[in-house]
This record gives structure tokens, sequence and C-alpha cells, in this order.
């Protein structure tokens, strides 16, 4: 032990444990560094009757370690005017964390050290925030590392949204919960993170954390797969910010029967060449129907975003189709879901419903929930005689009479109704292939009349 060390005034009372700590790194440092020894000792803080706190040992650590790397480093560190007066746990922590980048890059350490914020102690706890995430993307990755510290606003000291910003990649890279270095090295390469980040930018950062941490409970690449279009890569605005988190809400309430859904419509070239205010309201939409998501409506989920006039961009008007579909799907219950799967499949579904192809999907469906209450077995006569194709779509009333017929028979009569509905229906005039046929031409069939 130096001279220096053994007149401190606190050696006289009984040693305490961060006592006995702190004395233990002044030895170390006077082995290795006397100069530097005697300097710290020297410290008002350290000559004080009424000891040192546990955060004492800690600074002397960071210097201790400085120095093991860059001399210069630590009689700067050493120098800090904030440091003679007292040392808080901040400032301990702070110490100990630009130690340690510099074991990673002793440039870009006294950088830090010496930007205006740190040594004036304004920003102290932003650069040692900074520093220490700095120094686990080193760890994590030293090429990114040596990318993200090459970025101009850490090499002029970190702010907190910047100190945020540096979290982020951090975390995608080291988190046990939500690590993609894969993503962490593409949003550490786009422009609007590396020029400086601003508010916007940074609550879009966040988003991709918090979607992460979702898409990898999910087994989902989803985050990755946005950070790659344009529109993210080449700065983030309000209205864009706002598509990124409607994606995270999407995929949160998703689970996993209807995550893939939410990839297909990430996938559609209207999200891919960017989300405009009208299309975030589809988006909007497909969060209403997954929060309401049950099993006879799966199908519907992954089968629909595959349709070409869903994937060009949706106008109004198909919106409304698509909506009309979902309603079709969804009244349908889950007894129903091969039904539902059927009608699907139809190609007259596949190339967008025209507004008698609407009006029939109604009253389809209204015969289904008034089968509910009847003994008739619909769901058995819609599967074999209605979604074929060929079906009176294009008569006057859109089926009204039909609709009709089913609502007001008496029980009695549902054998005679079934029978009716069930016999060989006038299928060679204008049916095309003729009943059953999923490729049948949606001509008139004249049903109506014939039931009628």
């Amino acid at each position: 032990m130096g001279a220096a060390v053994a007149q401190l005034p606190w050696l006289g009372d009984e040693v305490t444990e961060a006592e006995q700590l702190l004395l233990e790194e002044l030895a170390s440092l006077t082995r290795e560094y006397p100069e530097l020894s005697v300097k710290t000792a020297a410290f008002p803080w350290m000559n004080t009757l009424n000891g040192v706190g546990p955060q004492a040992h800690q600074g002397v650590a960071a210097i201790r370690l400085a120095a093991t790397v860059d001399m210069e480093l630590a009689e700067f560190l050493s120098g800090y005017r904030w440091l003679p007066d007292g040392i808080t746990p901040a400032e301990a922590i702070a110490l100990a964390e630009i130690a340690d980048l510099a074991s990673h890059d002793t440039n870009i350490a006294e950088l830090l050290a010496s930007s205006e914020g740190f040594v004036s102690g304004e920003t102290i706890q932003h650069v040692a925030k900074g520093a220490g995430h700095l120094s686990g993307i080193y760890r994590a990755d030293p090429a990114l590392g040596r990318k993200v510290a090459a970025y101009p606003w850490v090499a002029d000291g970190v702010t907190r949204i910047e100190a945020r910003a540096l979290f982020g990649i951090d975390e995608l890279l080291r988190s046990p919960v939500q690590a993609n270095p894969a993503l962490a090295e593409k949003l550490a390469g786009h422009s609007w993170i590396a020029d400086g980040i601003t508010a916007v930018e940074i609550k879009a950062l966040d988003n991709f954390l918090a979607f992460q941490k979702v898409a990898e409970q999910m087994g989902s690449n989803l985050p990755e797969w946005l950070a790659g279009y344009s529109w993210v890569a080449d700065g983030i605005t309000s209205e864009e910010l706002e598509a990124l988190r409607w994606f995270e809400e999407l995929l949160s309430i998703s689970g996993p029967a209807n995550f893939a859904f939410v990839d297909e419509v990430a996938g559609l070239p209207w999200v891919a060449d960017g989300v405009t205010p009208a299309e975030q309201d589809h988006l909007r939409i497909f969060w209403r129907w997954l929060e309401a998501a049950r099993g006879f409506n799966t199908i519907f989920l992954r089968k629909a975003p595959t349709y070409s006039w869903v994937s060009d961009g949706v106008t109004t008007a198909e919106w409304e189709s698509l909506s009309q579909l979902y309603d079709s799907a969804e009244a349908a219950g889950p007894r129903n879901s091969a039904l539902v799967a059927r009608l699907m499949d139809y190609y007259w579904v596949a190339d967008g419903l025209t507004p008698l192809e609407m009006s029939g999907l109604r009253n389809l469906w209204e015969l289904l929930e008034s089968a509910a209450d009847s003994e008739l077995n619909l769901p058995r006569v819609v599967s074999r005689h209605w979604m074929i194709g060929c079906v009176p779509f294009d008569l006057p009333d859109g089926g009204d009479g039909i609709r009709e017929l089913i609502q007001t028979s008496e029980p009695e009569h549902s054998a005679l109704l079934g029978n009716l509905l069930t016999a060989p229906l006038a299928r060679g005039r204008d049916c095309g292939g003729g009943i059953g046929n999923p490729e049948a031409s949606p001509r008139s069939c004249d049903l109506l009349r014939f039931y009628k």
C-alpha cells in the first residue's frame, strides 16, 4: 500500500466492507500505476472521517480498468471536475461504462469521455447508458459495433433519445426474449438511424422492439420483413409509424392459428410500396376481423389475401365485397366451416364479387340462419345445390323467393321442402357445367321459378 493510501483518515476506525473493497482496488492501482494511485487517493472524498460509500471502489476500479487500456484516458477520467467533490453511484457507473467501452474501442470511449455534457456532468447518465449499450453491441457483433460507433451523433455525446436508440440495437442483438441479429443489422444500416434520431424515429425503433418480442413468440420473421421495405428504409413518417403499429397489433392478436394471415397481408403489393392513410383503414378492418376470429373464419383469413382483387389494391367497392364475404363467413358459424372453405374456392368469388353475387351471398347466409330453427338440413342442401357458381344471383330478386320459402315453411312440410331442394334441378339450360361444378358459369338457372 502506498504512503498516500496509508494516510487515509478513515483507516483509524474499523474498516467497513465498502472500505475494504476500496482498499483492495487502491492496492492494485498502486502496484500497477503508482502515480495514478497518488492522484486518486488525494480526492477530497477519500480524505474524510466519515468514510466512503459503496460506489467509491467502483469509481477507482473504472479508472484502473481504463488505465489498462489507455493511460491517457485514465488520467482524463480522474480529472473530471465532478469527481473530486464526491462520487455518486451514477458517476461510478459512468466511469465503469466508459472504461469498459475503451476495451472495445478506445477512440469512441475518449470521444464520449470528452463530450461536453459528460465533462460537465449534465448528460452523464445518458452518455453512460449509451456507452454501456455500445459495449454490448461490440460484444455481440464487433463489425456492427464499429458501424454504430461511426454514427456522428455518437461521437458528439449521447442524448436520452440516442441512448434509447443504442439500447434498441443492443436489445435486438442480445435479448433472450426478442433477439434478432439480422433485424438489428438491417435497422442499423438505415439512414434515419445513422444520421440522427428524431422523436418519431425512436418511436419506430421502440415499435420494432415490441414487434420483435411478439414475433419471437409466434415464430414469425415479420419485423425483419417489414424493415426491408423501402418506405421503412428511407425514413419513418408519422403515417408510416402508424402502419407499423397496426402490424404489431395485428400480430399481437392473431394467435398461432392466424399469424400466417398477417404475413400474407404484409406481403401484399399495396403494403410493400407504402401504406397510405386509406390503406391503414384496411389494416384497421383486418384488425377487427382478427380480433373476432374464431375457427370458422380462419379459412376466410387465410384465403382472402390471396385473391388478386385484394392483393393489387382494394377499392371501396372491393372492400364492400370483402366485408360481405367476411360477414357471410361469420354468419355461417363453426358448424359450417367446410361450407365456407368451399365458397372461398369458387372462381366467381376469387375474381371479385358483383353486386348481384353479394346479394346472393346475403340470401345464402340468411337461409343458413333460418335453418338453425328448422328440421331441414340446409347446410347439406346448400353445399350440394346452392354453392355451385350456377345460382340465382342474377335473378331479379337475388333469390328472395327461396329464402321466403324456407322461412315460411311449417315444420311438417320440411320433408317435402327437402325433397324439392334435393331433387334434380333445372341444371341443363344455362348452368354451364351443371350442379355441383365449381367452374360452372354463373348464368341464370331459373331455380327460383322452379321452386315457385
